[in-house]
């Protein structure tokens, strides 16, 4: 069973076609914004703010997660908690894109993430997501995003296991240049 999208009743084929190019600027401004646990998450957004000369914004709590992190997540993600956040990202409003990253945690996206896209108009702007998993992909965290931006493009996205392996750097020059996003050599 499959929900074709734009289906036109009574018509006997639905051809599903291949995503459309996002509309990215010749010299997009870049923002980088990212949440990590662990470290995982962390360690690809330093390598994109090497990559792509730009300076990362944290999201980081005003008061962080303790205890069992498994036992704690899903407990604010079923009961829907935004937490409060500390910090003011500096150029967001301007940049045509924003690369986002965070970890998947329960085959969706972390309360604090959610916080920080509910707390910023995102109207117009490319979302490039990237995540670490421990096993999930991306999960629901993709619809969950587009829903939660509406009147943000979603584009292209990259996952990885943990902290990503050898081949992150390789995996993630290939989605920047899937993105239209070229690296900038300092």
């Amino acid at each position: 069973f499959r929900i074709a999208r734009g289906a036109v009743a009574g018509a006997a084929d639905i051809v599903t076609q291949a995503p459309r190019r996002l509309p990215m600027p010749a010299a997009p401004k870049l923002f980088l914004a990212y949440f990590s646990y662990s470290g995982n998450t962390a360690g690809a957004a330093r390598m994109l703010s090497q990559k792509l000369r730009v300076n990362p914004f944290e999201i980081v709590m005003q008061e962080p997660y303790e205890g069992e992190i498994y036992e704690v997540s899903q407990r604010d993600i079923n009961a829907g908690v935004l937490p409060p956040l500390q910090g003011v990202p500096q150029g967001l409003q301007e940049a045509d894109v924003v690369l986002l990253g965070y970890p998947t945690w329960w085959a969706t996206v972390p309360p604090p993430v959610l916080a920080f896209l509910h707390a910023h108009d995102f109207s117009g702007k490319i979302i490039l997501p990237f995540s670490s998993h421990g096993s999930t992909d991306f999960g629901e965290s993709l619809s969950v995003l587009a829903k939660t931006v509406p009147g943000a493009w979603v584009g292209a996205s990259l996952e990885f296991y943990y902290s990503g392996g050898r081949r992150l750097e390789q995996r993630m020059d290939e989605w920047l240049a899937q993105s239209g996003l070229a690296v900038r050599v300092r």
